[in-house]
């Protein structure tokens, strides 16, 4: 017998008795999903539990909320984030039937802890805030154009030094509008990285302005 038809008769006697004990519980832990749930069936079978049974085990509500977050974050692709698709999915089957505390708390902790988060389920939390980590984070840096590729290489490359009223046209394009050189400019460049990236290597010879225009 595998782990769905399991859960499907321990959901089903779970139901009828109208409640989840703590020997309940601990048998789904140890002898069901042992692991972790594995399917949108095996998500979807516990959410409906939680919004079937009258009572349950204290322990019951935090079980449900981290086994069915870590599997919709990580145990559907995109791995890390939830994309529409994946938001879609949650959303039905934490709203079928009404939602309960336990299902809004779900959809929370999806928001908080993914990477990415689709609009749909922003939405569903009542536009809950996501963690500054997610939200706050600084843009990322503004790729830098290949036309100006050529001479962004022969500054780092240590070859010019450009006084600030000598600037070389793309730079001072780059100045006017703070493009940031992220890594994956220097690797395009295949220069050696400033250490510290704060105009502590062979940017600091170059007449003290470029890190400032580029934003490091």
């Amino acid at each position: 017998m595998n782990s769905t038809t399991s859960l499907r008769d321990f959901v089903s006697h779970a139901r009828e008795s109208g409640r989840i004990r703590f020997a309940d519980l601990r048998r789904l832990q140890r002898d069901i999903l042992p692991a972790r749930i594995t399917t949108c069936e095996e998500a979807e079978l516990l959410i409906a539990l939680d919004r079937a049974v009258r009572t349950a085990d204290r322990d019951w509500s935090d079980y449900l909320v981290v086994t069915v977050r870590d599997f919709v974050i990580w145990g559907i692709p995109p791995v890390g984030a939830v994309d529409h698709d994946k938001a879609e999915w949650l959303v039905r089957a934490l709203s079928s039937g009404g939602v309960t505390k336990a299902g809004l708390r779900i959809a929370r902790e999806v928001a908080r802890e993914a990477s990415q988060v689709d609009d749909a389920l922003i939405a569903f939390t009542g536009g809950l805030k996501r963690r500054a980590s997610i939200v706050d984070q600084k843009p990322e840096p503004t790729p830098v154009p290949n036309d100006h590729l050529p001479a962004i290489t022969t500054l780092l490359a240590g070859y010019e030094r450009s006084a600030p009223g000598n600037v070389p046209m793309p730079f001072a394009s780059i100045s006017s509008t703070r493009l940031r050189l992220n890594f994956c400019a220097l690797d395009q460049l295949s220069c050696p990285l400033v250490p510290g990236g704060r105009g502590e290597g062979p940017l600091s010879t170059s007449a003290g302005w470029t890190s400032r225009a580029l934003n490091w």
